[in-house]
């Protein structure tokens, strides 16, 4: 509640003062301020909106035990406000099957990267991770076919390495809307990828200069069709739909909560009912 004389901290008394009586006749918010309200007297940061649900609000009155109940299902206006869901969400980015999220502006890959993901989904094929630049160095991760793949490029004119996780049988053990855990390890001498409690799978480099030059984005879940271009036929840069639970690249824990850039996600993964 925000009165127009921006009066907000008890009448302007100090805090052991005689208590005295706020008078506003403003609207309520919960969870944000109207940015129309902000300027340099108010100290609330407009960007910062509540994360989370929000599933009642009750003020006290001068009347003992009648509290006022405000119906938040009904506001008078509202932005970027959904319903709670029913079940029980955790942390991570829940992926709708058409967008992504850029967690880095400039990230580069070099000559070694590890990349642990934790992860659930409902389809096949789809894009897990990708880093790649225009000189044809890139390194991915994807679903293809209900197996999870790492494909890396050393540049324009260089064969792709390829690593599958072979103990997988069946195309639908990925996609079973249950947490799988990826590890995806480059070295100089080869491209190592481990899922869940499987076996590694493996595929050495051939003996030379195995640097990937990237000063590039790193795309989760999916990527814009401007960076697919940057990336070989065949793999998938169709968007997950799903969850992204985890997500840590050389021991460094992405905040999945605040990337650079993102569309079609939201915050928590919810869990099946």
């Amino acid at each position: 509640m925000v009165p127009d004389t921006r009066d907000y901290k008890n009448n302007n008394q100090q805090s052991n003062a005689i208590e005295s009586t706020l008078e506003i006749n403003t609207p309520l918010y919960v969870g944000g301020v109207d940015t129309a309200l902000i300027d340099n007297t108010f100290p609330l940061d407009s960007t910062l909106g509540f994360n989370g649900c929000v599933r009642k609000v009750e003020l006290s009155t001068d009347v003992p035990d009648i509290p006022i109940n405000f119906d938040l299902s009904t506001p008078t206006s509202s932005a970027n406000v959904d319903a709670c869901l029913l079940n029980k969400v955790i942390d991570g980015a829940s992926m709708e099957g058409f967008g992504y999220i850029q967690q880095e502006n400039n990230f580069a890959v070099g000559d070694m990267i590890e990349v642990n993901m934790v992860f659930r989904t409902t389809i096949n094929n789809a894009l897990l991770l990708a880093i790649a630049d225009d000189l044809g160095y890139f390194f991915t991760i994807d679903i293809s076919d209900g197996k999870v793949r790492a494909v890396v490029s050393h540049g324009t004119g260089s064969s792709p390495y390829i690593v599958r996780t072979t103990s997988v049988q069946s195309e639908y053990t990925i996609c079973n809307d249950e947490e799988h855990q990826v590890i995806v390890s480059m070295s100089q001498t080869g491209l190592q990828i481990t899922l869940d409690s499987y076996l590694p799978d493996s595929t050495p480099f051939d003996t030379g200069t195995n640097f990937i030059y990237t000063n590039s984005p790193v795309f989760v879940g999916g990527m814009p069709d401007y960076a697919a271009t940057l990336v070989l036929d065949g793999i998938n840069t169709k968007s997950l739909r799903g969850c992204i639970q985890t997500l840590v690249i050389n021991g460094d824990v992405k905040d999945l909560r605040e990337p650079e850039y993102s569309q079609g996600v939201s915050n928590g993964c919810p869990l099946p009912l």
